[in-house]
């Protein structure tokens, strides 16, 4: 998690559904809140 947000969470994927990610990979799917998922769109950080 980048931030303490304990609310409005959501699914992020490291590797974006429209660059290939999937989540079928449990590495490839974390948690952030929605201002920073938000903020992340279609990134690879």
């Amino acid at each position: 998690m980048i931030c303490e947000a304990t609310d409005q969470l959501h699914f992020d994927h490291e590797l974006p559904f429209s660059k290939g990610g999937t989540s079928v990979i449990p590495e490839n799917v974390r948690i952030l809140c929605a201002r920073h998922n938000i903020a992340k769109s279609a990134k690879i950080e």
